[in-house]
């Protein structure tokens, strides 16, 4: 049996792919201009596997992974947007929804819309605060195995 994960456990997966997103999305914003030949095609492909088990998981199609991506992207959203979890289902939904079309959108060479940029940098933040909490986690992880380490030392 798969042991269950906490989100602040799950985001140590995606930590490396949130923040390099992160940057490339901030690239784009600064220009103002979409170019597939700066994304990264390995990362764009894991945050795609992970952005689309989200949106699975909002449509119900849940298995073990859809629904620890859509708890921890849930839970990244709600800290990111900074405001109360008042957003539910349709809304929620609509937020990935539009994120996955601002990714989606990082595929083809153009300008983004006032709108698109709106949602490119909710994205960005989105990806920022993932990449914090998985690199805590990490720090979370070393921090306990030096603790364990130190326990099982014995002084002479």
């Amino acid at each position: 049996m798969i042991e269950a994960e906490e989100p602040h456990e799950y985001a140590a997966r995606w930590s490396y792919s949130a923040a390099v997103m992160a940057r490339h999305l901030g690239a784009v914003l600064a220009r103002g201009q979409t170019n597939p030949d700066d994304l990264c095609r390995g990362v764009y492909l894991s945050v795609r596997r992970f952005l689309d088990a989200v949106l699975d998981g909002l449509r119900g199609h849940g298995a073990i992974l859809q629904d620890r991506a859509l708890a921890l992207a849930r839970w990244t959203l709600q800290r990111t947007l900074a405001r109360p979890p008042r957003e539910r289902s349709d809304a929620e939904a609509d937020r990935f929804f539009a994120y996955m079309h601002i990714f989606t959108r990082l595929e083809h060479h153009g300008t983004l819309s006032p709108a698109e940029q709106t949602d490119a940098h909710e994205l960005a933040a989105f990806f920022q605060q993932l990449s914090g909490d998985g690199e805590d986690a990490l720090y979370a992880v070393h921090v306990a195995s030096a603790h364990a380490d130190l326990d099982t030392i014995e002084i002479m």
